[in-house]
């Protein structure tokens, strides 16, 4: 097989035009985690942005969940703000307080991740914006003479106006500092080769040239069995190494 590296080494110092210390150097630093992995640095605007949005989703997370709990725990507390009484009222303050809770189940994923879970801030805000009519339409279609249960209702209508203001804002600036910065457009960046993929495939075919030149090179007095032995080692040896090739370079 001398002749095959040799034929290999004149092949690609022609054709690529460089010398094969270079190309086994940068092949040595694309199988190297820093060549194979390389993930861009998130700028710091972002990051900032980003524990914004976590401060902002985490109040009205922290205050809707000792509601909820304050309503499913100890319902007799809040009955009379919502002029209810008896064993109705209670249990219909703890559907409350549960459904507060099931509300509330989308936010800890998005606060954890608010770059990956883009959805799920979509679907917060979108919950909080139904949450803001609903009350709105209740509290201007109730009567005159409710004054505790109307304050009651102007209570949650306040409250859910600020928190859908904080969180919208802060996530309406995290997605416009995110498109600003073109390098930044998820939390995980996708790997990229040191060779584009041309480079591979050309190596490739210099390395199966080299073999079909060093199967005509065979001298014609061996054997027709030497022969085919020998072109057999050389398309193993083919295939091995484009394997090879395509794991650093595909």
């Amino acid at each position: 097989m001398r002749s095959f590296g040799s034929g290999l080494a004149a092949s690609t110092r022609d054709d690529m035009g460089k010398k094969d210390e270079p190309v086994a150097q940068n092949g040595a630093e694309a199988g190297s985690p820093a060549g194979m992995t390389g993930q861009r640095k998130i700028p710091r605007s972002v990051k900032i942005v980003t524990w914004v949005v976590r401060a902002c989703f985490t109040f009205v997370f922290v205050v809707n969940a000792q509601c909820a709990l304050g309503f499913a725990l100890t319902p007799e507390a809040y009955m009379g703000a919502y002029e209810l009484s008896g064993v109705p009222g209670r249990v219909g303050v703890q559907g409350i307080g549960i459904a507060f809770l099931m509300w509330n189940c989308t936010y800890p994923a998005f606060i954890a991740a608010p770059r990956r879970f883009t959805a799920l801030g979509v679907v917060i805000l979108a919950q909080q914006v139904v949450g803001l009519i609903g009350e709105s339409t209740i509290r201007a279609t109730l009567p005159a003479d409710h004054d505790l249960l109307a304050s009651s209702i102007d209570l949650f209508i306040a409250f859910d106006a600020l928190g859908l203001f904080l969180m919208a804002a802060s996530f309406a600036a995290l997605k416009i500092t995110e498109r600003r910065q073109p390098s930044v457009g998820s939390s995980a960046s996708v790997a990229q080769p040191t060779f584009p993929l041309p480079f591979a495939r050309k190596a490739r075919l210099l390395g199966i040239r080299s073999l079909q030149n060093d199967c005509k090179m065979l001298a014609p007095e061996q054997d027709t069995r030497s022969r085919q032995l020998s072109r057999l080692h050389m398309k193993r040896t083919a295939s091995r190494m484009c394997k090879q090739t395509r794991f650093f370079y595909k």
